[in-house]
């Protein structure tokens, strides 16, 4: 017997409403072909995923296919996968200032899946070929985070000074007495 594991993922709730309240309706959202969704109701935890652009290259003047990859380094590539509809804006914006050799549109054309069937898709697709995989959240989230781990490294660095520093005190404090201190006449 295989082990099965299931797990459930509670959607963003903020993100939902924004996608059925007003993002579905933008010009450039496109919804995958087997997401369920409708006027109010939207099948999981959606995903914007930033498609590909034909547009014309200022330099050139050929028109080129322009993919979205996300670059943590100069030598990896990622292909992002946006939890927010506004993350999504903001990285495609930084994209075109980027890449100011195209004409690229304002507005990226957005394709919106659910992470549950997105990423039974990917894993199937990853056997094809390989590509990294770059989850991006919310900004506010991010930061929260990055902020905590920034807390708790400098938190560790004050404890392992204080630590080291006391150790040094005594050190030293030990060594001042020891030359202070009546020493044997005979030494």
């Amino acid at each position: 017997d295989l082990l099965r594991i299931q797990f459930y993922l509670i959607p963003d709730l903020q993100e939902l409403g924004n996608l059925i309240c007003k993002y579905q309706y933008n010009k450039n959202i496109q919804f995958h072909a087997e997401q369920k969704y409708g006027k109010d109701l939207f099948q999981g935890q959606p995903v914007y995923i930033i498609k590909n652009v034909l547009c014309k290259n200022k330099k050139t003047g050929n028109i080129d296919l322009v993919e979205y990859k996300y670059h943590l380094n100069s030598d990896k590539q990622y292909e992002a996968v946006f939890l927010t509809y506004e993350v999504a804006l903001l990285a495609w914006q930084k994209f075109v200032i980027q890449n100011d050799h195209y004409r690229l549109p304002s507005r990226p054309n957005i394709l919106v899946h659910n992470l549950e069937d997105f990423l039974k898709l990917y894993e199937q697709r990853k056997s094809i070929e390989t590509k990294n995989l770059l989850l991006i959240p919310r900004q506010k989230s991010y930061k929260f985070i990055k902020n905590n781990i920034t807390q708790k490294s400098q938190q560790y660095l004050i404890e392992a000074f204080t630590k080291k520093f006391s150790r040094f005190q005594i050190i030293t404090k030990r060594i001042i007495w020891s030359l202070t201190s009546r020493q044997p006449i005979n030494w």
